[in-house]
């Protein structure tokens, strides 16, 4: 058959190490990502309700990953889902550090 293309795909097999090496190697993908959270983390602190001082506070930047990596802006307080219900801080400073309009109430 003219012009026709037949591909066989076997088991992908992902190679870890190379992908770990990337993420943290001379890339320096960790650096880069940790700096986009710190300018959410930024936003977050700057749009945070302020009572106590206490979820401002605890506000924190993680990066982990497996074959992925990825960033987390969070608070381990007990009532910080309440806060983000209430007041949205975090997705309005999603927005503001993406020079995007976050979600507005």
């Amino acid at each position: 058959m003219a012009g026709t293309i037949i591909t066989a795909v076997g088991p992908l097999e992902l190679n870890h190490a190379t992908i770990g090496a990337l993420l943290n190697g001379e890339f320096g993908m960790a650096g880069v990502l940790q700096g986009e959270g710190d300018k959410v983390l930024g936003a977050a602190k700057a749009a945070a309700p302020v009572v106590t001082g206490t979820y401002q506070a605890s506000l924190y930047t993680r990066v982990y990953h497996t074959d992925r990596m990825v960033v987390n802006v969070a608070s381990d307080l007990d009532y910080a889902p309440a806060v983000e219900r209430k007041h949205h801080t975090l997705t309005k400073a999603l927005g503001a550090s993406s020079g995007k309009p976050g979600r507005k109430r």
